[in-house]
This record gives structure tokens, C-alpha cells and sequence, in this order.
């Protein structure tokens, strides 16, 4: 030692980087602390007790460690010496446990030597305690016998005066740590890792014991400790299991302690961590350090071994293990999990260690590091003593004490007979097994009580009151209802004993149709009016249905009697009618492929109605709505507990039904006590309003915890829970009763007073508190079964063994339960396949022979993901339709059966079994599913491809060649609402909702994100009618628009015509700039391929002819300015080959020509707007430039243009007719009426919008500018052009989505808030150019049909971007709803007295689009393809263009060189594009804090 420095440095162990990984994670904690108090000899010698531990520690490197970490890596730092403070205490024998207690639950440091600590205890009697706590880092189990022994020994030899008998260690603790390592470097453990990956693959992530609470995300090493005692004689029977199976005693404790965990969490694969001594060679054997491993042991539990099986399973798994135990654990957590969870350890949770001795319970400090640890020994009598560690995180210390109890018991059961099953040992502790099974005892169903009995009651006692009310105004009384459906009744009497069918609305005539058939003494067999013919038909017929009751106007296609509600009223009929009559016959999904039937008796449902009154206490006249039809029994609870209990009946329709709003009123309005929904149904409605007075009832399907508890807030909530076939309800959480729950679901309740609920398993024997089992329902209201399928009935309805009731049943509902402490019931799922779809009840076995029906399918599957998807095979060489298969599915299921995807496979995967494997089917293919219809384009759009004057869109600003994208405003905020909804990447105008994944909720979600859109309200109806999103869009811009036109009449021939509103504004500006060419448009294509100039030249005169707008000249007038329409299509075209010139010469050239041809001026008055010139470049390719004047051309038009040369060219050319159709209407026509509405009084509701929203708008936006403004404004202009990256451009377009909002409305935004840091300005108008066709007949039309729109956005009290995006989305929907207006009707009527240094109204502008122009065309052979091409000038003082593309934005500013410099601009521009980030990274934050160097600058 004299030899060394004062420390060395060592690699460390595994072990060590492991456990000093862990400490770090919790370092407040004594975690990983070993505490043991050591009796010392009587009249001990302090002086040289502490000579003897400093010997011990000079023998022992371990104890002068510590542990620093440099450079990423561990090392162990062995230290010459160490202070030994042995801390002298007296205290009592009853003392000695805390104060260990107390010195363990302290950390150790582990950079700080030694790592240990020691308190030398004197007690009365001058007898002697160590009290000792060492880091687990430098300590095991085998550490404390080598401790005890060395300084035993070194103590006596002091005290002898002689030198102690201790041989001289070979190695140290750091010799070890070095030799493992170059045992993993050196390739010699390859082997064995290669065992442990095929071993461990596919391990289960946890082991799902019943826990107490849920798992926190981290670990707080909270714990405590249980302790068990298995006696000698059962220890013994332990040994000999173990000798007649030839293993070891550990091997059958592992196989006992493997059967309580397999039986609690109902796993079949568990995993067992098992500590080994690690001390593999012999030279470690004496040494003090950490040397245990840790092997982690899988046991396979399936196929229900015998315990002497499952000893045989552990033997070879143990033995497996130990001949692969060199592998240090840590290596294999490298290896196995290297996606570590906070919240577990990795690989196994749970630990049995059978260790030499065992510590005292007084020396635990209070912490856990692993889920459980059970540590087992045997003491000198032979009894084996046990240690439950337990996570308090997890586990309650009862509970920890029952699974120690259960250990005990079933390893005693498992010794004494060892051929039982594992699913055949007790796990029941005593007494449990009565507190599981014992319930309410459930009576005798009194025979009067039955619905007739009741609702005849009622109408005595209050034959005034009103009974029942509808949507349509229908109201009926007591008397009313009971006389009507006593007439009903009579009626009936000629038919045939069995059940009636009811196909009706929620109106009151379904009262009568219920009341009625229940009073002539039949059950009623519900039909919903939306199910198809073929669905009606089968159950018709399966339920050996002897009429239907139907209401006026429905025609029924049934061979029974068919029986209209009417007028009238009659006395009710004599019949008897006994609690095991049946009350009604209702329908759920079977998994064989047909729906079955349950049949509920009048037993049943008056069972049923009395524990409802007990659940809720109603009030004398409790108001209840029902929004559900009676197919689903869900509507039992409200239909019959308002008409038995002497309440109010509302049945809300299917349309009010989806309407938030409307359903908000109404409950106010009637005072409506109790309302029933589904969770799912609730959340599509997206509404605070749904408050009935009393209580909120959710049922039909799981809730989660969290939502239940923010309703409660506002209302009380009940949580209900039934299947069909026990009657509706029977178990449920009370709105004042809060269960505790353990997983996000909200627990399904207690049993209701009619009703029994157990925890089984597959024995049928009740499982403990927390174990997973099968709910199986007992009581009075288990049905009679499934009517004609015994089979089914005897599988599921089962003799009930635990109510001593003669004949009881228990039906097994197939649901995955446990019951939490308290008795509450928790869902956890299903052990089959059947799903709960927005409240229903399907099983894809049905849906599956439905579609295996179709003759193009050869094989199929449905999953739930959580809506239905389908997976089709088609039969070999045949092409399967995916659109086809709905619509064949559609005809036989119900609308909530119909898969909402359809994905083609070439086959279905499988297991090795030959069973569906689920994992490895694909995503749910949403493409596949969709059908385009046609639609056109919403009112109120900007103008998407919008010719920006003096250029066309940037070089690279191409769309989505698809051309179908979403067009306008309102179009992509309803696009925005289908993406969110169906969770698709990518939605097109023409995308049908329902046909690419909506159902019916989802149609309600939409319908309620449409009205906080856009401030209306879409019927159901309409959008099963309308259900594109163009046509949507079209429907939401007709509703939000303040008033309506007339339609588009004809000008009489001969008429004055009149320009429009636009071509006059584009006019005036001509005449107030002559010879300038403000307004010059230019469409540049490139042609590929032979091109034959006449035909081309015929085509564009074909154009010229079917578009009288381009033979237009414009003429003043006293009575304004008029259209001149010339007769013959005829326009200058020019030719130009320049096909001979080398490359450079004829680029100059043909730049030349374009920038002369294009910059010419138009005379409006005298000559036509368009003239053309085709450049000739190469034998196939030529260059054609139209310049139009913008007064007869706007962007759509390009669109026009190029399609119709697409046909015209290559039919001309192949001398075969075009095939176009005449254009409903003129230009003409157009301006006309536009000019009608305006003077006659039509939009005198949106010009009052306009006063009203434009009144005391500033007359102009200051900006800083270069130069003084000039007295009057010229036309030249500038552009310059840049980028916003798609990560911002995403991030802008999810802020928007959130809200409601477009890309548009967002970046707009932005461009206000950048406005009003230029101008210090906070009332702020920007123009937005926008396209007004607002009719379909305008669309093939090409002409001038912008509006410009003034946007009046308040940028004031310092806003956050999100509160800006809503004003600016408000102040923009609004506007759009007022857009018929006429730019130039606003100027007349707010700004008569013109500037000219200035542009009335709005001075910047702001356009976001794509450029559909573009796109390129096939003109039969002849590729038209778009060219860059544009001459500067400017409108306005600045106005901002963006291009949406694939990688972001493209834009463009132009603005007004007389004003800016182009370093301003730039500027500018840069300033735009931090805020557009700045803005999308931090939406909540206010603008004004946002990148506020901006204002500095």
C-alpha cells in the first residue's frame, strides 16, 4: 500500500454503471442502500473494535471507493486511505432498528469515499450493536458474510495480540470489474448475448399486475415491505416437489411465485428477474463488491400447465439461464432495450431472490426499485421467511400483504397436489370469495307493474298533462296518447299472436306506435327508417314479424299487414299481460353474419324502470329527451322513463339531433331534467350548452375519466352501462359517487338495484379485486335469450351458481373487467372482436359476410381503428371497386356498419396458425375509399390565379398537378375541417366526405365546426346531399351571404349593354394613364411538338368567337360607359421564325419581340383586347404570347383559355366537331344583371354591411416612405420575389386549422400586424382581390370578374397572433358574405372626392393563391406549356402575391418605385418573414413581444 499514490482510477463494473445510473436519477433517495444491524460480542473494546474495521477496510478496496464520472465514462476511484467514523450511540434494543432505519434512508454519495456508514451501538448491559449501511455499488448479499467473518476475526486477533488468520486476497474488486469487460471486448460472451436476444425477443413491455394506482411517468422509489412465513412442514413439501422433479427448491418457488403473477394479471408471459452471486470464479469468492447479476427469466404459462408442469417450465428456464449468466445484465439492457421508458425498468418489474439470511423488518427505509422484489430464506427451524418489497407508487400495503398472502396459500395448495391446474389453485384469500359473490337479493317482478299497467296509471292520475312532444311541434297528452294507442291496439287484435314492428321518426306517433302494440299485448320489434329495404326485409322475416305499424306518407315493402297511426281514440283492449311476456324484440350485430334478436320481457324492463327511480330520484314530472331512435335500446332509459314515471317525453329528430345549438335551446327552453347521450355524439357536438337541469346520463360506450370530470363541473353526470341483453342498464356511477379510477376510462359504476355483476374467469369463479375476468350480469332483468338461436342463448346465458335463486341465469357479456376497491366496475375491452361504433354494438363477423358476399371479393377483414376498416382480396384477375363493395355493403348493414375504408390487399397476412395477423395489416388505405363527384366553385374565394398585373407568378410557383385543390377561402376552411376529422394528409374540392371515411358523428362534428366556422348552420340533410367540399363551401358561402340576387337573365338582343362595374373601374384607369399599359396581361406559353400555326390561329378565333368579351371595345356615352360587341372574331396575329439564328442571337431576339409585342397599349375604344404573336424557335417548338387587356381577362380565364384551345386544336386539326357546349350565358349578361342588382335595391343589405363596416376608415395607410408621396400617382412598378421555407409555412397553416382559419387568414395576419408596425397605424384596411362568380354559369365564361374586397381588421390592445388570426378570420367571412358589392360601388358611396396621389379606399393589397395557369396542357400532341413573362407596373403602393408550393411559399412584392427604394423593400419582405415564423412558433404569445427587434428596425 506504501507503494501506491494516494488514489488510482478503475474501470468500473457493470453493476456499478447500472446502479450509479439509477442513484442519479433519484439522488434525495437512500434507494439502493444496505442496512444490517451486526450483534457484536458483550463487553466489546471500542478502541480496538475500531482498530479491527480499519484493518477491514485497508483489506478491502471496495471499501475506500467512490465512484466519479469523467468524459462519459465511470470509473471507480480506489483511495490509500479513508476517515473510518464509527458514530458512538446508546440506545435501547427497541431503538436499534430505527436508528439503522434512519441511517439507511439516507443517500450515500457516491463521489465522495467511502461509501458506506456506521454507527456503533451500545445497549444496557454493555452489549454491543454495528449498525452498518453500504451502496449496493460496493455490496451484495455475499458482501455481509465476508464482512461478518473478516473482522470477526481481525477483532479477536486484536484482541489476542496476534495476527489475524486471514489468507491474503488474490485480486480486488477492481481486477474483477477489468476482467469482465475484456470478456465482452474480447468476443468470449458472443455466444451467450446471441442465447439472450433470441431468448428475450418480443418481451412483453410490463407485467400488468392490479394496481392501485396508475403508473407515474417517473418512478419516486416510494416503498414499503410485507412479510410472509411459509412454516416448516410446508418449506419441507417445497423440498420434496422439488427432489421428486429433480431441481432445485428456488425452481419450484419460482414456479409458485410465476402462478400468482400469471393469475393476477391474466398474462401468460412472464417474466421474473432472478439475482445470481456472480461470483463465478473462486479467488472471488471472499471479496466484498457488488457481484450480482441478473438473470431475467421467461416463463411460459400457456395452455393451462399443472403446477408440476410449470416446476418443470421454471427448471428448464432457470437452468437455460444460469448456463447464459456471464452476460452482465447491463450489457443485455444495451442489447435488448436501448428506447428506455422512464417509467419501468427495462426488461422486468419484478424480482424472487433466495438468499442465505434475511434482514429484520425494522430496518427498511422506505423504498422500492423495482414494481415488487420477494425475498425469500430459510432460518434455522426450517421455516421460510419472506420479504414483500413493494412500490408504493403502485400498490397499497393491503394490497402488497394479499399478494403475499396469495403466495403462500396457493405454494401450500400447488405442494400438496401438484398435478392441479393453474387456473384450479386457490388465489381467494379467506372470506373473499362471499364478499365477491354476495349482492342485492333481486324479487319477485310484481305482474301489475308492467309498461301498460304504469302508462295507464299515469294517464288516469294526469290525463291533461302533456306527455310527449317532438322537433316538428307535435304535442300529445296523457289522454291523448293513452286513447290513440288504445285505438292502435283494437286495431291489432285481428292479427296474429307475435311481434309488431315499428317503423317511424322520433315523433309522437312513434308514442302511439309503442304504447299500442305493447297494450294489444305484442311485443314491438323497432325498425329504423334509414336501414335498408334488404336489412327491413330480414328482420322481418327472422323475427316472424305478424304486422308493422308505420306512419302516414311511409311506404313499407312488407308481406304482413301494414297499419297507418291515425286519429281516434278507443278503450284499451282486455289482455293479460305477465312478467314473462315479452315487451320488445331488439336487434344487435351477430358474429356469425345475421343480426340477432334478444328478447326482453315485461319482467325485465319493469325491473329495469325501478332502478333507474332509485339511481336518479327523479322528480314527480321529470322532463327527459331522447336523440337516439328505439333500435338502439339506448333510448329504453328516456322513452320509458319519462311515460312511466309521469314526465314529458321530448324525441328530438335526427336533424336537431346533430344541431348543438338548437339542442342547447331546447333543453333550456323545456326545462329539460335529464338527457341521455353517448360520448361520442356529445363530443361532435362540441358544445358547453348541453346542461339539463338534473343530469347528464353517457352510456352506449366508454368515457374517459377526464372528460367525465370536466362535465361534472358544470352538471352532474351519471355514467350507465347495460347490454341489450340484461335490459338497458345495470351497472352505474352515480353523479355524486367518484370511483377512483385507475386508467383513463371512466368506471362503469356498482350494480344497480335490480342487478348482480361478478368478476369471473374462465372457470366462472370470481377473481380478486384488480384481476381481470369477464363480467358476467345476474338480476332481474337477464332476458329470455336470443329469439330461435338456443345454442347461442345456452353459450351466453349461463345458470347463474352464486344467487341461490332457482333458474337464475348470468349472462357472460364478454367484456374485460376488474373490480376496483369499492366494488366499482372498470372496462378494459373485449375478449372477442366485437366494437363499440359511436355507441353500437358490431361485430365484424356480420360485416365480413356481408362483404364476402360481393362476387368480386375472395376473402376479407374488418377491424376497428376505432372506425370500421375493411381489407379486400378480389378474386383472381378480376379488379375490385372499392366503391362498388360500400355501395353493396350499404344496401344490407346499417349506416354505422358500413366500413368507413376500404383497402385492396393481394392477400390477407396471416399467422403461422393460419389466423388473421392484425399486426401486419397496412394503415387503413383512405384513397381507395373516396369518389369524386362534380362541384363548383364557393362564392367568396380570393382570387386563385389571379393575373397579378406587370407579371405572372414567379418562375417555380407550380400547384399540385392534380388541379383539384381546395379553391377559395371557404374551400379551404372546409377542406381544413375534413382533414382534421378523417386525419388526412391531402383533401380535394371534389372529395366526398362520406365516401372517404365520414360516418354520422363525424357529419355531426363537421356540421358543428362549420357553424364556429363560419357562424351557420348546415342540416343533416344537407350535408348527406351536398357532401364535397366544394359544394359545402357553396352551401356555407350562400348561407353567410347577406341576402340574395336575382338569377342571370339574358340581355334582349338589341339592348344597351352596359359594361360591368370592373371593366368600367379598369377603363377609367386607362383614361386617367393614356398610353400606359397598367393593365396589360400576358399569357406566355411554350408549344412542344408539330404545331401547325393556321389551325392554332383558327382555334384562337374559335375562342375569340365563343367569347364575345374578347371582340369587345368599349364606348362613352352620356349614359355611361357601353359595350360595342364587333361581329367578327377577328384579333391581330403575328408570326415570327426564328428558328435559323443561333441560340444567343435568338433568345435576344425573341426577348425582344415578346417585350415590344407585350408592351404595346390598348385603344379599348376602337380596337379589339387582344392580340397575339407565335414565335417559331425550332422545327417543333414555337412560343405563343396573348396580350389581353385585364378589362376582359382575370385569372380564372387562363384556365378557360387553355382548356378550350385543348380541345379546339386537335379537332380542328383532325376535322372532327369540338366537343364544347355552348356557354349558358354572356358577359354581357353578367354586367347587366350586376348592374340591375345594384340599382334595384337587391344589394342594399350588404352596401348597408359596407357603410356600416367601412364608416370612418382613415383615408389612406401611412407608410414610411423614400420620397414624398407625388401630387399625382404614376403606374410604373417594381417586384421583387422570395421565399417562405414549409417548415413555417406548416406551422402557420396547423396554428390556422387550430382556429378555424386558412393559410390565407394567417399569413394575412401577419401582413396586418406588419402594417401596423411600419405605420403605428391600428386601424388598418388591406384589399384583397377576389373572384365573383358566384354562379355556376359563370364559370366556363372568360372575362373580368374581380372584386376587390376591403378588410377593416382592428390590430389594437396588443394582441396575441391567435386572437389577430380570429378578428381577421371574422372580419374576412363576413366580408365574403357581402361580396356582391361591387368594388367600385363602395368608391362612389365612401370616397366620392378622389386623391390622385392616392387610391381610394386601400393602398396595399394581399393575395395568397395557387397558380393554376401553370399547369401544363395536351393539345392533342402539342404540349402548351407556361412561361414566365411579365412587364412592370404597379397599382398600388405595395401589394403582396403568394404562390402556394410543394416546398412553402413563393411571393412576389410590388410596389411603387416612386415611393421605395428596393433596399426598403427588401426589407420589407424580410421583416415579413420572420414575423410569419415568429408568429407560427409562439401563437399565444402577445404580437407585440413577438420578434420585437422588427420595430427597432
Amino acid at each position: 500500500m506504501a507503494d501506491r499514490p494516494e488514489a488510482q482510477l478503475f474501470p468500473a463494473s457493470f453493476a456499478q454503471e447500472r446502479l450509479w445510473f439509477v442513484s442519479q436519477l433519484a439522488p434525495e433517495l437512500g434507494v439502493y442502500n444496505i442496512a444490517f444491524p451486526v450483534t457484536l460480542p458483550d463487553g466489546l473494546d471500542p478502541d480496538l473494535f475500531r482498530d479491527a474495521f480499519e484493518r477491514l477496510v485497508d483489506r478491502h478496496e471496495t471499501l475506500r471507493t467512490s465512484l466519479v464520472s469523467r468524459d462519459g465514462r465511470l470509473s471507480q476511484v480506489v483511495h490509500r486511505r479513508v476517515p473510518v467514523d464509527l458514530v458512538p450511540t446508546d440506545a435501547t434494543p427497541d431503538e436499534v432498528g430505527a436508528l439503522v432505519a434512519a441511517d439507511c434512508a439516507r443517500p450515500v454519495d457516491l463521489g465522495s469515499a467511502p461509501l458506506w456508514r456506521a454507527r456503533l451501538i451500545r445497549l444496557p448491559g454493555d452489549r454491543w450493536v454495528l449498525g452498518f449501511v453500504v451502496h449496493h455499488c460496493v455490496f451484495d448479499a455475499r458482501s455481509v458474510a465476508n464482512l461478518v467473518g473478516d473482522l470477526t476475526e481481525l477483532y479477536r486477533a486484536a484482541e489476542r495480540g496476534r495476527a489475524a488468520d486471514l489468507p491474503e486476497l488474490e485480486v480486488q474488486y477492481a481486477d474483477f470489474a477489468a476482467w469482465q469487460r475484456d470478456q465482452l471486448a474480447g468476443g468470449a460472451l458472443d455466444g451467450q448475448l446471441a442465447y439472450w436476444r433470441q431468448r428475450l425477443a418480443d418481451l412483453p413491455p410490463e407485467i400488468g399486475l392490479p394496481t392501485d394506482r396508475p403508473r407515474p411517468p417517473r418512478p419516486n422509489h416510494r416503498g414499503g415491505e410485507v412479510w410472509l412465513e411459509l412454516s416448516a412442514e410446508d418449506n419441507r413439501a417445497v423440498g420434496r416437489l422439488a427432489a421428486s422433479a429433480g431441481t432445485t427448491a428456488y425452481a419450484v418457488l419460482l414456479a409458485g411465485f410465476v402462478a400468482v403473477l400469471h393469475r393476477l394479471s391474466g398474462q401468460t408471459d412472464v417474466v421474473v428477474a432472478c439475482p445470481v452471486a456472480g461470483r463465478q470464479l473462486p479467488e472471488l469468492e471472499p471479496l466484498i463488491g457488488m457481484f450480482v447479476n441478473t438473470l431475467v427469466l421467461r416463463v411460459d404459462c400457456g395452455g393451462t400447465p399443472s403446477f408440476r408442469e410449470l416446476v418443470g417450465r421454471s427448471t428448464g428456464t432457470l437452468r437455460s439461464a444460469m448456463d447464459h449468466s456471464d452476460v452482465p445484465f447491463d450489457r443485455l439492457v444495451e442489447e435488448l432495450a436501448p428506447d428506455r421508458d422512464a417509467a419501468r425498468p427495462p426488461l422486468y418489474q419484478v424480482v424472487l431472490n433466495l438468499i442465505p439470511s434475511i434482514g429484520s423488518p425494522q430496518t427498511g427505509n422506505g423504498t422500492a426499485k423495482v414494481d415488487l422484489i420477494l425475498d425469500l430464506a430459510e432460518d434455522a427451524d426450517g421455516v421460510l421467511r419472506g420479504r414483500l418489497e413493494y412500490s408504493a407508487d403502485l400498490f397499497d400495503e393491503s394490497t402488497a400483504r394479499g399478494m403475499a398472502d396469495r403466495f403462500t396459500r396457493l405454494v401450500k395448495a400447488a405442494t400438496a397436489d401438484p398435478d392441479l391446474a393453474l387456473n384450479r389453485l386457490p388465489l381467494l384469500l379467506d372470506g373473499e370469495r362471499e364478499r365477491l359473490t354476495g349482492g342485492p337479493s333481486t324479487g319477485v317482478v310484481d305482474p301489475e307493474t308492467s309498461v301498460p299497467v304504469r302508462f295507464a296509471r299515469i294517464a288516469e292520475r294526469l290525463p291533461d298533462e302533456v306527455a310527449v312532444c317532438d322537433s316538428a311541434g307535435g304535442r300529445l297528452t296523457y289522454r291523448e296518447l293513452h286513447g290513440r294507442a288504445n285505438r292502435l291496439a283494437r286495431r291489432l287484435s285481428g292479427v296474429g299472436a307475435g311481434p309488431v314492428a315499428v317503423l317511424s321518426d322520433n315523433t309522437v306517433d312513434l308514442a302511439v306506435a309503442v304504447l299500442g302494440v305493447l297494450a294489444s299485448g305484442r311485443p314491438y320489434l323497432p325498425l329504423d327508417v334509414r336501414h335498408p329495404e334488404e336489412r327491413v326485409r330480414f328482420l322481418l322475416a327472422d323475427a316472424g314479424a305478424v304486422a308493422v305499424v308505420t306512419t302516414a306518407g311511409r311506404k313499407v315493402d312488407a308481406e304482413v299487414p301494414v297499419f297507418v297511426v291515425d286519429e281516434g281514440s278507443a278503450d284499451p283492449p282486455a289482455v293479460v299481460i305477465r312478467p314473462d311476456s315479452l315487451a320488445y324484440l331488439i336487434y344487435t350485430s351477430g358474429s356469425t353474419g345475421k343480426p340477432k334478436a334478444v328478447g326482453v320481457t315485461h319482467g325485465n324492463l319493469a325491473a329495469y324502470l325501478d332502478g333507474l327511480a332509485a339511481l336518479l330520484q327523479p322528480p314527480d314530472r321529470p322532463v327527459w329527451a331522447t336523440l337516439q331512435p328505439l333500435t338502439f335500446d339506448f333510448a329504453v332509459t328516456a322513452f320509458f322513463g319519462a311515460l312511466c314515471g309521469g314526465g314529458r317525453l321530448h324525441l328530438v329528430d335526427r336533424e336537431r339531433a346533430t344541431d348543438s345549438a338548437w339542442l342547447g335551446e331546447h333543453l333550456r327552453r323545456e326545462a329539460v331534467d335529464y338527457l341521455k347521450i353517448t360520448p361520442s355524439h356529445l363530443a361532435a357536438l362540441d358544445s358547453t350548452d348541453l346542461v339539463p337541469r338534473r343530469a347528464l346520463i353517457l352510456g352506449g360506450e366508454a368515457s374517459t375519466v377526464d372528460r367525465l370530470r370536466e362535465l361534472r363541473r358544470v352538471v352532474d353526470v351519471v355514467n350507465h352501462y347495460g347490454p341489450t341483453e340484461t335490459t338497458v342498464g345495470v351497472l352505474a356511477l352515480p353523479a355524486d359517487r367518484d370511483a377512483q379510477p385507475i386508467g383513463v376510462l371512466t368506471p362503469l359504476g356498482w350494480p344497480m338495484a335490480h342487478a348482480e355483476a361478478y368478476v369471473l374467469d374462465e372457470l366462472g369463479e370470481p377473481v380478486p379485486d384488480g384481476v381481470v375476468g369477464e363480467l358476467c350480469i345476474g338480476g332481474a332483468t337477464v332476458s329470455r335469450g336470443y329469439l330461435g338461436r338456443p345454442g347461442l342463448t345456452a353459450d351466453r346465458f349461463v345458470p347463474d351458481p352464486f344467487s341461490g335463486r332457482p333458474g337464475a341465469r348470468l349472462y357472460r357479456t364478454g367484456d374485460r373487467v376488474r373490480r376496483l376497491r369499492g366494488g366499482a366496475i372498470e372496462f378494459l375491452g373485449r375478449f372477442d372482436d366485437q366494437v363499440k361504433v359511436r355507441g353500437h354494438r358490431v361485430e365484424p363477423g356480420e360485416v365480413r359476410h356481408v362483404l364476402a358476399g360481393h362476387a368480386d371479393v375472395a376473402d376479407c377483414a374488418v377491424t376497428a381503428t376505432p372506425d370500421l376498416a375493411a381489407y379486400l382480396v378480389p378474386v383472381g384477375g378480376r379488379r375490385l371497386d372499392p366503391d362498388a363493395v360500400r355501395a353493396h355493403a350499404a344496401r344490407a348493414l346499417p349506416d354505422f356498419m358500413v366500413p368507413t375504408t376500404f383497402t385492396v390487399l393481394d392477400e390477407l397476412p396471416l399467422t403461422p396458425h393460419g389466423k388473421l395477423d392484425r399486426s401486419r395489416l397496412p394503415a387503413p388505405d383512405h384513397t381507395a375509399s373516396g369518389r369524386t363527384t362534380s362541384g363548383h366553385t364557393a362564392s367568396g374565394h380570393t382570387a386563385s390565379g389571379h393575373t397579378a398585373p406587370g407579371h405572372t407568378a414567379p418562375d417555380g410557383a407550380v400547384p399540385d398537378p392534380a388541379g383539384d385543390a381546395p379553391a377559395g377561402e371557404f374551400e379551404e376552411i372546409v377542406a381544413g375541417l375534413f382533414r382534421s376529422l378523417l386525419r388526412r394528409d391531402h383533401v380535394r374540392r371534389t372529395d366526398d366526405f362520406i365516401a372517404i371515411g365520414g360516418h354520422s358523428l363525424l357529419v355531426i362534428q363537421l356540421i358543428t365546426r362549420m357553424r364556429k366556422a363560419f357562424g351557420v348552420t348546415l342540416p343533416l340533410p344537407v350535408v348527406f346531399a351536398e357532401p364535397t367540399v366544394a359544394k359545402l363551401a357553396a352551401v356555407a358561402a350562400s348561407r353567410i351571404r347577406t341576402g340574395e340576387l336575382p338569377p342571370i337573365t339574358p340581355v334582349p338582343p338589341g339592348a344597351v349593354e352596359p359594361a360591368s362595374y370592373g371593366e368600367q373601374r379598369l377603363w377609367f384607369t386607362d383614361q386617367l394613364n393614356p398610353g400606359a399599359t397598367l393593365h396589360n396581361v400576358q399569357y406566355l406559353r411554350r408549344l412542344s411538338g408539330p404545331l401547325d400555326p393556321d389551325v392554332l390561329e383558327r382555334a384562337l378565333r374559335e375562342i375569340v368567337r365563343r367569347h364575345e368579351v374578347l371582340r369587345t371595345r368599349f364606348v362613352a356615352t352620356p349614359a355611361g360607359l357601353t359595350r360595342v360587341v364587333d361581329a367578327e372574331p377577328g384579333f391581330p396575329f403575328d408570326t415570327v421564325d426564328l428558328s435559323d439564328l443561333d441560340p444567343a442571337e435568338r433568345e435576344e431576339e425573341r426577348r425582344a419581340l415578346l417585350d415590344e409585342h407585350g408592351g404595346l397599349p390598348f385603344d379599348l375604344a376602337t380596337r379589339p383586347p387582344l392580340r397575339a404573336l407565335l414565335i417559331r424557335t425550332a422545327p417543333e417548338e414555337h412560343h405563343l404570347l396573348l396580350t389581353v387587356h385585364h378589362a376582359v381577362f382575370d385569372g380564372p380565364s387562363v384556365e378557360v383559355l387553355s382548356a378550350e384551345l385543348a380541345e379546339l386544336y386537335p379537332a380542328l386539326r383532325d376535322g372532327r366537331a369540338p366537343r364544347l357546349p355552348e356557354l349558358p350565358v354572356r358577359y354581357a349578361d353578367f354586367a347587366a344583371w350586376q348592374r340591375a342588382a345594384m340599382s334595384d335595391g337587391a344589394a342594399d343589405a350588404q352596401l348597408s354591411y359596407w357603410r356600416r363596416q367601412l364608416a370612418g376608415l382613415p383615408a389612406r395607410l401611412d407608410l414610411p416612405t423614400d420620397r414624398p408621396r407625388p401630387a399625382r400617382i404614376g403606374v410604373s412598378g417594381a417586384y421583387l420575389r422570395f421565399d417562405v421555407p414549409a417548415d413555417v409555412v406548416d406551422a402557420l397553416r396547423a396554428v390556422g386549422a387550430g382556429e378555424g382559419a386558412t393559410l390565407f387568414m394567417a399569413s394575412l395576419a401577419c401582413y396586418v400586424e406588419l402594417l401596423r408596425r411600419y405605420s403605428g397605424a391600428h386601424d388598418l384596411a388591406v384589399g384583397v382581390p377576389m373572384i365573383t362568380r358566384q354562379r355556376p354559369e359563370l364559370e366556363p365564361l372568360i372575362g373580368f370578374f374581380v372584386n376587390t374586397l376591403v378588410l377593416r381588421v382592428d390590430a389594437g390592445g396588443e394582441p396575441t397572433f391567435r386572437e389577430l388570426l380570429r378578428r381577421v378570420r371574422q372580419v374576412t367571412i363576413e366580408a365574403y358574405g357581402n361580396a356582391d358589392v361591387p368594388f367600385e360601388v363602395l368608391v362612389d358611396e365612401l370616397a366620392p372626392r378622389r386623391d390622385p396621389g392616392v387610391t381610394p379606399l386601400v393602398q396595399n393589397m394581399f393575395m395568397l393563391a395557387d397558380d393554376r395557369r401553370a399547369l401544363p396542357v395536351d393539345m392533342g400532341g402539342v404540349s402548351l406549356e407556361f412561361e414566365p413573362f411579365g412587364l412592370g407596373s404597379a397599382k398600388f403602393d405595395v401589394f403582396l402575391y403568394l404562390w402556394r408550393r410543394p416546398d412553402g411559399l413563393t411571393c412576389a412584392l410590388e410596389y411603387r418605385p416612386e415611393l421605395f427604394d428596393e433596399q426598403t423593400m427588401r426589407r420589407f419582405a424580410g421583416h415579413y418573414t420572420e414575423l410569419l415564423a415568429a408568429a407560427a412558433a409562439e401563437p399565444d404569445r402577445p404580437l407585440a413581444e413577438t420578434a420585437a427587434e422588427l420595430v427597432d428596425d
